[in-house]
């Protein structure tokens, strides 16, 4: 088991970059001048909760991001296997297989319609009025209503840069749990140098020196450990008992990675 988990983690290491190169956005002028067409009307459920068990639904402005992507990207940026990395200003991270993108219509959009206010709430503590701008992805979650189980999992806001990742990177022979690590930890933690810059310690380190019991409080319920945290609890639309047994795994397996 040992001997795997270090292939596996030998896999993420080598094979992605450590940072790949970025391409900027252009401001929504530019965007909206170089698309040569009027943006589109999405209307989502908000997986950020602004009360206890209300995600309300919210139409935003913006285009299909396939066609973003291939307009900033090139014909090219759909390579099997690749992932795009969306950047935001504060430094958040979300790598999202391109064949995501096939499965799930997904929008990058730049406003609220009948509004001017691009800004959301939510239960966070200090979440009240943060800016989505420049650019948010959003995904229909009303035709696709499973993708209410992930929360607000690939749902970058305050989106700035993207950068496309290779075929051998984020999606290329990796185990369960590494996908997992990698769409709901990296996003904001870092593990042997690999993830974010958000937060700058290593995650595998902390939760070796948390232990279980304490891990599994951390990202279960975080403002029950800190109760002023910006952290939000784990995949917040499973059930129960699918986010615990999540949250095992993940344990489990950063608890076994070794230190490069």
């Amino acid at each position: 088991m040992f001997t795997r988990i270090q292939a596996v983690l030998c896999s993420l290491m080598l094979c992605l970059p450590a940072c790949a190169d970025a391409v900027p956005l252009p401001a929504v002028p530019e965007l909206q001048r170089r698309m040569a067409a009027a943006p589109i009307e999405v209307e989502v459920v908000e997986p950020q909760p602004v009360a206890a068990g209300e995600r309300p639904h919210v139409v935003y402005l913006g285009y299909p991001v396939a066609k973003v992507l291939r307009l900033i990207l090139g014909a090219g940026w759909k390579t099997a296997g690749a992932s795009v990395e969306f950047r935001a200003l504060d430094g958040y991270v979300s790598h999202v297989p391109v064949e995501r993108f096939d499965r799930y219509p997904a929008y990058l959009v730049f406003a609220k319609k009948d509004t001017r206010e691009f800004r959301l709430d939510n239960l966070v503590p200090h979440g009240q009025g943060v800016s989505l701008a420049p650019y948010y992805l959003v995904w229909d979650n009303i035709r696709h209503p499973e993708l209410l189980k992930e929360g607000d999992t690939y749902w970058p806001y305050q989106v700035h840069e993207i950068a496309l990742l290779p075929a051998a990177g984020v999606a290329g022979e990796m185990s369960p749990d590494a996908l997992d690590l990698e769409k709901y930890c990296l996003s904001c933690h870092r593990v042997n140098g690999r993830g974010s810059s958000k937060v700058p310690q290593d995650l595998a380190l902390q939760t070796k020196a948390l232990g279980e019991a304490r891990f599994l409080a951390w990202v279960l319920a975080p403002t029950s450990v800190k109760p002023d945290t910006g952290m939000p609890a784990i995949a917040g639309g499973m059930a129960e008992a699918d986010r615990r047994a999540l949250a095992g795994r993940l344990f489990r397996y950063l608890n076994a990675l070794p230190r490069q």
